[in-house]
């Protein structure tokens, strides 16, 4: 029982000994001369932050032999030749400074490989100049009111005001039609083949049907289609429909209707690049259906391209075009009309009206 006693009174000073122990040193900033780290370097990265432990932070724990007798006439000499070292490095550099300095004044000129482009004023590159897109508007007068046509054509002419197109508008549409004997047949595909020649229309808007209430309010509605002239493609027509509650809102309706056609016209002309073509020559002029409102300037060069390839997409669309065989060089002399522009050949074959006249 004595005995019990005893070792359970040293098992109680053993604990409250180890229990009064203190506690390791995980805060000290000074740096051990054994790690060159401090305690509370290691903390941080293998507690505080365990995600940046990694083989760098141990990299440099190999310890310098320390050495404990010097010789000081040995550190007296070291001291001596720092400088004159020092002088050498800096002679040295000064001389390949001096090389590298006649290298680049002796060097030749680098020879260019592509030509040299000629640089605008402002030291930028020539752009192409930005051509319109020549739009057509053709409104079936058998299923649309005279009011509304005028409100359409109106609308229109709002639309130019943008100075994305130039408008060949439903009257003079109906007078090319009427004199080539085209109104009758309704043929779209001639109709297209006429109009992308003269007066040289490439994205051509059919208004199919349009309504506007009489009473209000009421409801609005049309039919709207476009055909690519220049690749004889005709797009499938959209319907719209808005209830309008005043006269107001259909004349906005009309508006909207317009803007959102002729733009999806922009963006649909723009599978192939700008073309023109010719109409119409003499011995020496050729006479081409885009002038001054589409953009061309006097002595713009214009190349000749054959027919080429278009590209469709699986669904049928035209994706694309391919300008064929360069056949020669236009250069614009002087404009005339609407929009026409007369021409002289400064190289090559003269065009046909079956060929495209490209930037």
């Amino acid at each position: 029982m004595k005995f019990n006693s005893i070792f359970a009174c040293f098992v109680f000073l053993f604990f409250f000994c180890w229990g009064c122990a203190s506690s390791p040193d995980i805060v000290t900033s000074d740096k051990k001369n054994s790690t060159g780290y401090s305690n509370a370097q290691i903390r941080e990265v293998t507690i505080d932050q365990p995600n940046l432990l990694s083989g760098d932070f141990f990299r440099q724990r190999t310890q310098t032999k320390v050495i404990a007798d010097v010789d000081s006439s040995a550190v007296s000499k070291v001291d001596n030749d720092i400088p004159s070292n020092q002088e050498m490095l800096e002679k040295k550099v000064n001389d390949l400074q001096s090389e590298v300095a006649l290298l680049k004044a002796d060097s030749p000129k680098p020879v260019p490989i592509l030509p040299e482009k000629k640089l605008q004023s402002n030291n930028q590159p020539p752009e192409k100049s930005l051509l319109k897109l020549k739009t057509g508007l053709l409104i079936d007068r058998g299923r649309v009111r005279a009011d509304t046509v005028t409100k359409i054509s109106r609308a229109a002419h709002k639309f130019v005001e943008s100075g994305e197109i130039v408008l060949v508008g439903n009257d003079e549409i109906y007078e090319i039609l009427a004199q080539n004997n085209a109104l009758e047949s309704k043929d779209l595909y001639r109709t297209s083949g006429i109009l992308t020649v003269y007066p040289g229309i490439r994205m051509l808007v059919l208004v199919e049907k349009f309504t506007l209430p009489d009473v209000f309010p009421g409801e609005a509605s049309a039919v709207v289609s476009m055909v690519d002239a220049g690749l004889f493609y005709r797009y499938r027509p959209v319907k719209f429909e808005m209830p309008v509650k005043t006269d107001a809102d259909a004349s906005r309706f009309v508006e909207s209707i317009v803007s959102a056609t002729f733009t999806r016209a922009i963006e649909s002309s723009q599978t192939t690049q700008w073309f023109c073509r010719v109409f119409s020559s003499e011995e020496d002029l050729i006479y081409i259906n885009a002038g001054e409102k589409t953009g061309l300037e006097k002595e713009m060069l214009l190349k000749v391209s054959s027919p080429g390839k278009q590209i469709k997409s699986p669904g049928g669309t035209p994706a694309g075009w391919i300008p064929g065989k360069l056949k020669g060089v236009l250069r614009v002399e002087r404009f005339f009309g609407k929009d026409f522009a007369a021409c002289s050949i400064v190289e090559g074959e003269k065009p046909t009206v079956y060929d495209y006249l490209i930037q």
